[in-house]
């Protein structure tokens, strides 16, 4: 699984989108997670974006320092799982 491709305009607003299928790691509801990010504990604010009329791609924020510092744009993330947590590389 991984991530939706990194914009410059997700680095500017501090996000990552991913698409429904790698939903299924994150939790159903949105709120506060900890993901590991390169290899970097990270919370974050996860939005599932599952709205009534259609599923929207899940966006977790976690900061646009954050990912300056960890991340380009063009990238995709990779996505696991260890410990019950998110990992993405």
């Amino acid at each position: 699984m991984t991530s939706q491709r990194i914009t410059a305009k997700d680095i500017e607003s501090g996000q990552i989108r991913f698409p429904a299928p790698a939903k299924r790691v994150f939790p159903r509801v949105a709120g506060d997670i900890e993901v590991e990010l390169r290899g970097i504990p990270v919370r974050g604010r996860w939005n599932p974006r599952t709205g009534p009329d259609r599923e929207r791609s899940g966006v977790l924020r976690v900061g646009r320092q954050v990912l300056q510092a960890h991340v380009r744009a063009d990238e995709v993330l990779t996505i696991g799982e260890r410990a019950g947590r998110v990992v993405l590389n």
